[in-house]
């Protein structure tokens, strides 16, 4: 993986640091945490819809209810990000929700958000006054009554201890996952400096991906990935390419028929070499040589 100077948001959503998170939270407070590239409303999370408030989930089944609820975050969001600090508010529901921005070396890569929990602890007042604020959804009394009394709730005092959890976590978010990449790209950029000198040495044998992987101990899969992370091809294409190297260097140097440099090059048969010579280099083995050759005369 090449080394990031900054961290970007698809970098930090998928690192551990965030995932170590999100499940720190999650078991602290019980509330799912999600992160939000800083201009979209696009989320990434680490739970499943399921899991959010049942509350959220029916507000955002109707169509308003979504159009508040996104119109809602995007001003949430723009605030926690000019304050450059977390920030708890009730949303246009009265649930409290929290949005805490993620900033890298000066700039704003992404926001946590989560919440969606009652300011109060559910009971029939409550319950009421939460169907007044939300009358205009229309909602079946039932569906309504359900969702209420099985969304979760937070004291004042946690929820506030929660929010210095995250800021002070965010703080730190970045560098941890920087970190982490950084390690990863060194790591990876030695282990496939080795399997490329092993398969320069053996680039005229039957070579095969799970063979170089076992060689730098490694899973295929891993190394597959890791492979083109580091120089931006698959292993096959690169193999292909440094074969078809080799075998201009024969035709250019040697008199060996094109039969033997297919397969001293690596190839298993003339017709592969044929084809993948001529789509690498735009000629046939035999025009390349003959081409060279007339430049020489």
């Amino acid at each position: 993986m090449p080394f990031a100077e900054t961290i970007d948001f698809a970098l930090l959503y998928s690192s551990e640091a965030f995932a170590d998170f999100s499940a720190t939270v999650r078991e602290l407070l019980g509330l799912p945490v999600a992160l939000y590239p800083p201009d979209s409303l696009e989320c990434k999370s680490l739970f499943r819809n399921s899991e959010m408030s049942p509350l959220c989930l029916l507000i955002r089944s109707h169509p308003d209810g979504l159009h508040c609820c996104q119109a809602d975050e995007q001003a949430r969001f723009a605030r926690a990000i000019a304050t450059r600090r977390g920030l708890h508010a009730r949303c246009h529901a009265g649930l409290i929700d929290v949005a805490v921005p993620i900033f890298h070396r000066g700039a704003v890569v992404a926001v946590l958000s989560c919440g969606q929990v009652l300011p109060t602890p559910p009971s029939e007042a409550g319950l009421d006054a939460f169907c007044a604020v939300n009358a205009r959804f229309g909602w079946a009394p039932d569906a309504l009554r359900a969702a209420y009394f099985h969304a979760p709730y937070l004291e004042r005092e946690k929820i506030v201890a929660g929010l210095k959890l995250m800021n002070l976590f965010a703080e730190h978010l970045c560098e941890m996952a920087h970190l982490r990449f950084a390690w990863e790209a060194s790591s990876g950029r030695q282990l496939i400096t080795q399997a490329l000198a092993f398969m320069q040495e053996h680039l005229g044998e039957r070579l095969t991906l799970a063979q170089v992987a076992a060689h730098v101990h490694c899973s295929p899969g891993h190394f597959c990935k890791r492979f083109h992370q580091v120089l931006g091809i698959s292993f096959m294409g690169y193999l292909q390419q440094k074969r078809v190297e080799a075998a201009q260097e024969h035709l250019r140097r040697t008199a060996l028929p094109i039969t033997a440099i297919a397969f001293e090059s690596g190839f298993n048969s003339l017709s592969q070499f044929n084809r993948t010579f001529k789509k690498m280099t735009g000629h046939s083995p035999r025009s390349y040589r003959e081409s060279f050759r007339a430049t020489i005369d």
